[in-house]
């Protein structure tokens, strides 16, 4: 918050999703996961702190989905239809992004999915905090 920046740190081979009031891009420059090569660095990059923001970062099983069965994901073309408009709301896009892996793998993920999406609003909060929503199945 002190820089009004949003820093990102990648070492994924799928691209992060980044959507602001001036379009979409896609942060995908070449990275290599952790774990599998000796002194491997994340990419890194800065982006300035901006209402309407949407990042979205997601795991090959998101971006797979649906390849035994012919029906490919546009990950990022979707991204692109469920922010349009400026409607960013974190769940909903993450919902639907699951949804829409589930349904091109007829229910049954070939592969483990994860999603994760940071949006920036201009909402003020009543009390002044910063509030963080995460989920996970046990």
């Amino acid at each position: 918050m002190a820089t009004c920046t949003i820093v990102l740190a990648r070492n994924n081979y799928c691209p992060t999703i980044v959507v602001t009031p001036s379009g979409l891009r896609l942060l995908d420059q070449p990275s290599n996961p952790v774990g599998i090569y000796a002194c491997t660095k994340p990419n890194m990059t800065e982006l300035p702190l901006q209402a309407e923001t949407a990042v979205i970062v997601y795991t090959d099983g998101l971006a797979t989905a649906g390849e035994y069965s012919g029906q490919t994901l546009d990950v990022p073309a979707l991204a692109r239809d469920l922010t349009a408009y400026g409607v960013m709301d974190a769940q909903r896009i993450a919902d639907a992004l699951l949804a829409a892996a589930l349904k091109a793998d007829d229910g049954q993920p070939n592969d483990d999915i994860s999603v994760v999406v940071l949006t920036v609003t201009d909402e003020g909060s009543r009390d002044g905090a910063r509030r963080l929503v995460v989920r996970a199945p046990l």
